[in-house]
């Protein structure tokens, strides 16, 4: 991000310099620059009725209407991105028949997840505690 900032303020100065400047006649040049750069990310996750993810969608799957306009989308891109993610995990006795249930649905997210993401587990019963992954 700050590299493109530093572009844009560089292409900025430019055009000012450019706008202020004559021509080899001696008439000033009356350059205009327009630039939209507006460009709003989403990032969805579709599943069916039994959970599961729901992959090779394109940009004519969804539909994005804001103030009742429908708005164009330009592209749609799958990718997984990393993250950072905090399972909380009840340890108390209430758990206790549950917990091997618990560790392997938390192991199963793990494991499913981006290679790069960060994870950390927060236990609690009367007391909270970390750990890392």
């Amino acid at each position: 991000m700050k590299r493109l900032v530093i572009v844009l303020v560089f292409f900025i100065a430019f055009v000012a310099t450019a706008v202020g400047q004559n021509g080899p006649d001696g008439v000033p040049n009356d350059y205009k620059v327009a630039v939209n750069v507006d460009l709003v990310i989403f990032n969805v996750t579709v599943i069916d009725t039994k959970g599961r993810l729901v992959k090779g969608l394109s940009k004519d799957d969804f539909r994005i209407v804001e103030d009742g306009q429908q708005q164009e989308i330009q592209f749609v891109r799958p990718e997984d991105i990393p993250a950072t993610v905090g399972l909380l995990v009840d340890n108390s006795g209430s758990m206790r028949r549950k917990r091997s249930d618990v560790i392997g649905a938390a192991l199963a997210f793990a494991e499913s997840s981006n290679p790069q993401d960060e994870i950390f587990i927060v236990n609690f019963n009367e007391r909270a505690s970390t750990l890392l992954c």
